[in-house]
């Protein structure tokens, strides 16, 4: 019987000190099942993300 090996991108992954830039898709690291969002803009340390309703939502930038 031959082995089968399907190749596939996963769904998710996560990228902590990958820049948050507008059009990328994000999940609050908080929120480990979360729904992504779409970010809007980034302006003065802030992000501005809308989810899947359209409803805008404000997140700060995490100093760590």
């Amino acid at each position: 019987m031959a082995e089968v090996f399907e190749s596939h991108l996963p769904e998710r992954v996560r990228l902590p000190e990958h820049p948050v830039r507008r059009g990328a898709t994000v999940v609050l690291r908080a929120d480990k099942h979360g729904e992504p969002m779409t970010v809007r803009t980034v302006k003065r340390g802030q992000a501005y993300v809308a989810d899947a309703e359209g409803a805008t939502h404000t997140v700060a930038r995490n100093p760590s």
